[in-house]
C-alpha cells in the first residue's frame, strides 16, 4: 500500500503507518485496506483472472478489538468472495503482548477459511515457540536473513533448518527480500515454497499485476541489477566504490526552505547530472529543488537539480539527478569529471573521492553524512 500524497507525491508505508499506529488512525486504515481488497478480488473475478490470496497486514490494535472477527467475515461476505483469498499478516510483536486475543482471533477465522502468516519471522527472542503455540499457515523469513545466504555460512544452516522445521510442521514458508539468483537457487534447492523480492518484481501498480494474473509465468526482472535499473550514461564516471556524499532540499514550489543533510551514496556522474542512493523517499516533482554536497579531489562542489527518475530497490531508493546549473560551475564539474575519467581509464585509483566499500545498508545504517 502506498499513499498518494498531494505534494511529496507517494509515499511508502514505512512513513505514515507508525504515525497512523500513534494516533489511531490505523483502524480505520486497516479496515478500509480489507474492504478494498476484498473489492479489487471481486473484479478481478469477474474479469475471469486466476486469483491468488492477498496479503492484509493487521495492526495489533485492530486484533485487539472485539469486533475484528465480524469485521473481516463481513467483508468477505459483502464482497462475495471465498475467504481463502485473504491472508492476514500478523508480526511476533503482536503475539507477545496478546498471546491468548490472538489464538482466539486465528482460530476463529481459520475456521471460517482464513489464514495467517507470521511476518518478519526471526526478529523477536522466542520465534520458535510461536510455531507450536499458534496454528500459523505461512512463515515470512525476515530479508535480515536472506541478505546473508552467500556470505554467511552460519545463517545459510538456520534458514536451510527453518524451511525443513516448517515443511515438518505443514506450514508454507516465503523468503522476503530475495534479490540474487544465488538467493534464489539456495532457496530453491531447499524447497523453500513461496520467493518474494526484486528478483522478480518490484511493487506494481494494479494494472500491471492484472497483466501478471493473466500470465501464468513471471521471469526473473533483469532489471533487479541495480546499475541497469536506470538509464545507462555513456559520459558518465561510474564509481566501483558509490561516493559518499550528502543531500537537502532547498525549494519546494519556490519556497526556500532549510532542512538538515541526509547521507547519500552517488554512483556516477556527469556534466548533466548524477545517480544516487538514499533512504529517504522523494517524490518525482519538477518543483522540488535538492542540493548535493561532495568533495572532488580538493573542491567541494554544491550542485542543485531536479529528480527526473526514481526506482525503488530494497530498503532504499535509487535516484537519477538532472543538473541545474550552468556557467563556470558547470564547466569546472565537467573539467574535473573529464580528469578522473582519464585517470580510471589508466587504471589509477582517484585518492581526492571519499567513497564506501560495505553494503548500502552498513552505510545507512551508521548515517554517515559527509
Amino acid at each position: 500500500m502506498r499513499w498518494k500524497h498531494p505534494e511529496w507525491g507517494i509515499v511508502s508505508p514505512g512513513e505514515f503507518i507508525p504515525l497512523a499506529e500513534e494516533s489511531g488512525y490505523i483502524l480505520t486504515i486497516g479496515d478500509w485496506v480489507i474492504k478494498q481488497v476484498c473489492s479489487q478480488i471481486k473484479e478481478w473475478e469477474k474479469k475471469g483472472l486466476k486469483i491468488v490470496p492477498i496479503s492484509v497486514n493487521v495492526s495489533y490494535k485492530r486484533l485487539m478489538k472485539v469486533d475484528f472477527v465480524d469485521s473481516a467475515i463481513k467483508a468477505v461476505k459483502d464482497a462475495g468472495i471465498h475467504p481463502s483469498y485473504i491472508e492476514f499478516e500478523i508480526t511476533e510483536r503482536t503475539m507477545i503482548q496478546h498471546e491468548e486475543v490472538v489464538k482466539a482471533a486465528i482460530a476463529n477465522l481459520q475456521a471460517y477459511g482464513f489464514t495467517f502468516s507470521l511476518d518478519d519471522f526471526g526478529t523477536c527472542q522466542s520465534s520458535l515457540s510461536y510455531l507450536s503455540t499458534f496454528e500459523i499457515d505461512v512463515l515470512k523469513m525476515d530479508r535480515s536473513f536472506v541478505k546473508e545466504i552467500g556470505k554467511n555460512r552460519r545463517i545459510e544452516s538456520i534458514v536451510s533448518s527453518v524451511v525443513a522445521l516448517s515443511d515438518e510442521l505443514g506450514i508454507k514458508v516465503v523468503a522476503e527480500g530475495v534479490e540474487t539468483e544465488w538467493q534464489f537457487d539456495f532457496l530453491r534447492k531447499r524447497n523453500c515454497h513461496f520467493i518474494q523480492g526484486f528478483l522478480f518484481s518490484p511493487p506494481v501498480k494494479n494494472e500491471v499485476f492484472e497483466q501478471m494474473l493473466a500470465d501464468p509465468y513471471i521471469g526473473m526482472n533483469k532489471q533487479a541489477k541495480a546499475e541497469n535499473r536506470l538509464a545507462s550514461h555513456r559520459k558518465r564516471v561510474n564509481f566501483s566504490n558509490p561516493m559518499i556524499a550528502a543531500m537537502s532540499i532547498t525549494k519546494i514550489r519556490d519556497r526556500e526552505v532549510k532542512m538538515g543533510y541526509s547521507g547519500i551514496l552517488i554512483t556516477n556522474i556527469g556534466g548533466d547530472g548524477l545517480s544516487f542512493l538514499s533512504q529517504i523517499n522523494l517524490p518525482e516533482r519538477q518543483d522540488i529543488i535538492l542540493k548535493i554536497t561532495f568533495a572532488l579531489g580538493a573542491t567541494t562542489f554544491e550542485l542543485f537539480g531536479i529528480i527526473a527518475q526514481k526506482q525503488e530497490e530494497t530498503e532504499v531508493y535509487r535516484y537519477e539527478m538532472k543538473f541545474q546549473m550552468q556557467g563556470e560551475e558547470q564547466e569546472r564539474l565537467r573539467s574535473l569529471i573529464m580528469c578522473i575519467n582519464e585517470e580510471m581509464k589508466n587504471d589509477k585509483t582517484f585518492t581526492g573521492i571519499r567513497t564506501f566499500s560495505g553494503s548500502v545498508q552498513e552505510f545507512f545504517e551508521g548515517d554517515k553524512v559527509s
